[in-house]
């Protein structure tokens, strides 16, 4: 899906929301959706208000980026990714169940991958009464990076 296409369906998502839960729709907030909707990947909190400030021009405060992310996220525009102590945010219109994420134990770097067969068998697990309407996958491991460096450092060890 283009961009300009999943930031029109995150507003008309949003709007909605704030308007059933009675909150207001200001400028700021659809400035930060917008920003949000800029990022290709992840992106940390820091980075949006870095963003937001640097490259759009639009001064607003930490407190306002943090409040809006939560709102974002209730909303479900916006997906939280908790990794280690930090937390990464993404897009989520247009991207739900299309993409899981593989994480490096030792450096915390993460990738995206697709797997259409392993999609195909997430959509078919029933649990009880229970309908799932969407899901996360996170894969640990050791990337290709780290990998190599720890068998140097084992390779020095064993001389």
């Amino acid at each position: 899906m283009e961009t300009g296409e999943q930031l029109k369906r995150a507003s008309c998502r949003f709007e909605e929301y704030l308007q059933s839960h009675r909150q207001r729709k200001t400028p700021e907030r659809f400035a930060i959706l917008e920003a949000v909707y800029s990022f290709s990947g992840h992106f940390t909190l820091e980075e949006l208000l870095k963003r937001m400030i640097e490259e759009r021009h639009f001064i607003v405060s930490r407190a306002t980026v943090y409040n809006t992310i939560n709102i974002l996220t209730d909303a479900g525009v916006v997906v939280r990714h908790r990794l280690g102590g930090t937390a990464e945010y993404e897009k989520a219109v247009g991207m739900a169940d299309s993409h899981f994420h593989l994480i490096c134990s030792k450096c915390g770097a993460m990738k995206e991958f697709h797997d259409e067969k392993l999609l195909r068998s997430l959509s078919e697990i029933r649990v009880g009464k229970f309908t799932v309407d969407s899901y996360t996958l996170y894969v640990h491991g050791i990337c290709a990076k780290c990998a190599s460096v720890m068998k140097r450092k084992k390779k020095r060890l064993l001389k």
